[in-house]
């Protein structure tokens, strides 16, 4: 009939159900753990996400900063007209400063 004896099929027996309840331990702490873990990852993945987000808040704060500082600095250096009264003292200044020139 079967070519192993009854003390050996009952000592395959004992170890596969001892390997069978140590693999579903391990199973069970496994899955546990991932559980626990995920949970950790998230907690820092959402504190790295606040960082993120207020790094990205304090950027456009330092940019709309910059582009202010630069329409003021547009406005202190647009082209300014000059009046015709202005124009004739320029144009008195010129003609004394030519003639001063070797």
């Amino acid at each position: 009939m079967y070519s192993i004896t009854s003390q050996a099929a009952d000592f395959i027996y004992t170890w596969s159900n001892v390997l069978l309840v140590l693999g579903a331990t391990l199973a069970l702490i496994g899955t546990a753990g991932v559980f626990w873990s995920g949970g950790v990852r998230e907690k820092f993945a959402d504190e790295r996400i606040s960082a993120n987000e207020a790094e990205t808040a304090k950027a456009k704060a330092e940019t709309a900063q910059a582009k202010l500082e630069q329409e003021r600095l547009k406005e202190q250096l647009a082209w300014r007209e000059v009046t015709l009264q202005q124009a004739k003292v320029l144009q008195q200044q010129l003609k004394i400063y030519q003639c001063r020139l070797p």
